[in-house]
């Protein structure tokens, strides 16, 4: 497997706590706003690549869950959200559901 990043300071700020408590209070943030504004050309796929880090599976799967739930409430505008599937996916992942 190759690392999009092989710059040592890049791989410390990928295993920082704070940089990942950042990410995510930003992506909920994101995610309550997108629950109540129609936004379209969100860029969820780039949001994606660049939030994404090697190592931290724990992070990667909370920041995924915001991204589906982003994602599917930018589709929202369009079809109904399937909250049972959201509600299901927070708590096999022993994660609170923002």
């Amino acid at each position: 497997m190759e690392f999009p990043e092989t710059d040592p300071a890049t791989y410390k700020l990928w295993m920082d706590e704070g940089w990942h408590d950042y990410v995510l209070r930003k992506l909920r943030e994101l995610l309550l706003f997108v629950r109540t504004h129609a936004v379209s050309g969100l860029g969820v796929k780039q949001i994606r690549s660049v939030v994404f880090v090697p190592f931290e599976v724990s992070f990667n799967r909370r920041a995924s869950l915001l991204l589906a739930e982003i994602e599917a409430n930018q589709a929202h505008w369009q079809m109904p959200i399937d909250e049972e599937k959201f509600d299901r996916e927070y708590r096999l992942s022993g994660l609170e559901r923002p």
